[in-house]
């Protein structure tokens, strides 16, 4: 509960911020095009050739996303792993955009580690065990401690919202796959990610992200071998150049 209270605050904080930003650059787009009613010419002379018929326009987009790179810095919780860990992650993302549909990226994540209620109840039950017999057992517990990402993300759907009657703001929705390493206290492992995310674009320089993805990987416990699977959530800033 307090993990997701804390990602609620975030996510109120990052909107917070998002839309101050936006007004602040508001003045550097074209706002013709940068509105809901971008296409109103094209639209009344569609209407005055047929006005019995209803008549839908697209638009076209306002960020450029053709040759771009996007650069950012993200914070993430961890669900799912090792029941006996809370993790929290910070990083870093690199995209490069080469078309609207398309792009390669890399991250980077280091993992900060605490134990669940769980986890604190198993080692406190092991130390009132060690003063009373001079005996204990604790589960061997193999923190994720950084994980490094090759991803490639597909957008295959972009749209405008009217943010808060501020800005009109573009954004697609993604899916993204790749592959890393993770590096765990007992050494590295393979990793493997898979997720959909949404990103908005508040200017030609100015981005978020609100991503969720499925994780696994193996680490080392008293009986070997283990497969550990994790949804992250991820919320990042970032900067188109």
């Amino acid at each position: 509960m307090a993990s997701s209270f804390k990602l609620t605050q975030i996510l109120i904080a990052v909107i917070a911020a998002t839309v101050a930003l936006s007004q602040a650059y508001a003045s550097n787009l074209d706002q013709d095009l940068d509105s809901l009613g971008g296409n109103e010419q094209i639209l009344q002379r569609a209407e005055a050739m047929d006005p019995h018929n209803r008549v839908e326009a697209v638009q076209n987009r306002t960020v450029d996303l053709h040759n771009r790179i996007e650069i950012g810095g993200n914070y993430g919780l961890v669900a799912g792993g090792d029941s006996y860990l809370e993790t929290q992650n910070l990083g870093l993302n690199l995209d490069y955009h080469i078309n609207p549909h398309w792009s390669l990226g890399a991250r980077y994540y280091s993992s900060m580690n605490t134990l669940t209620p769980e986890g604190k109840a198993v080692f406190n039950n092991a130390q009132s065990t060690q003063q009373a017999t001079g005996n204990f057992s604790v589960p061997a517990i193999d923190s994720p401690l950084s994980t490094y990402l090759a991803v490639v993300d597909f957008y295959p759907i972009y749209g405008k919202m009217n943010l808060f009657d501020q800005a009109i703001t573009q954004f697609d929705l993604y899916t993204l796959g790749g592959f890393g390493k993770v590096n765990l206290t007992s050494g590295q492992s393979n990793a493997y990610t898979a997720g959909a995310g949404i990103a908005f674009w508040f200017t030609q320089h100015f981005s978020t992200r609100f991503e969720g993805r499925w994780e696994t990987y193996q680490d080392q416990n008293y009986q070997g071998t283990r497969n550990l699977n994790a949804v992250i959530t991820t919320i990042s800033l970032g900067l188109l150049i």
